[in-house]
């Protein structure tokens, strides 16, 4: 994945030259590549000889993250610092909003999509903003949290974070049957179920 990250870079300095933004000789980017679910010291250590990379993971937060992350409803990533995560306990062990609860009061239904892969991603988004004290989370996602009854902990933990939340919504669920507002079926941009 190098070339989509020097990519970036180059796309953002470009942006930023075109505001009048200054860069110092010295500065750089820092930009880190890599699966967000993984535990931050546990891919520290094994990049031992990476001094930037263990220091970022480790103890810097992000300010700006995206990503396309998959959506599974039966997650394939068992990540247990994730899992502790969603369920309001940070690495450390400081509490923080928990995706399984609204208000300190659990969630009561039987079934929940909390271990969805995307949630995972966005709960790891949030957790970064959390640590930074301001940031911009873009992503692209299923839309289910938007409305399902089950992600109301989910919904009102980022109401509790973030100060705004725009979300443009491509629809195309094939399962729920809507319509256009011109009356067609309602496709998404994506060859996606």
């Amino acid at each position: 994945m190098p070339t989509p990250s020097v990519i970036s870079q180059i796309t953002i300095a470009r942006r930023l030259a075109e505001t009048g933004y200054t860069f110092h000789a010295n500065q750089r980017f820092r930009f880190a590549i890599g699966d967000a679910l993984l535990n931050p010291m546990d891919v520290a250590d094994a990049f031992d000889d990476n001094e930037l990379l263990r220091e970022t993971l480790s103890r810097v937060a992000f300010t700006v993250v995206l990503g396309n992350p998959p959506f599974r409803g039966i997650s394939s990533n068992a990540s247990t610092w994730v899992g502790k995560l969603l369920r309001g306990t940070a690495p450390g062990g400081r509490p923080v909003a928990s995706y399984y609860e609204v208000d300190g009061e659990p969630l009561q239904e039987r079934k929940l999509w909390l271990q969805d892969d995307y949630v995972k991603f966005m709960r790891f988004a949030q957790w970064q903003i959390e640590r930074a004290g301001l940031g911009i989370v873009g992503f692209v996602t299923n839309h289910g949290y938007l409305d399902n009854t089950t992600f109301r902990g989910m919904r009102h933990a980022m109401l509790e974070t973030f100060e705004q939340i725009d979300v443009f919504d491509l629809h195309g669920n094939r399962k729920k049957n809507k319509l256009t507002p011109e009356g067609g079926v309602d496709e998404g941009m994506f060859a996606i179920e």
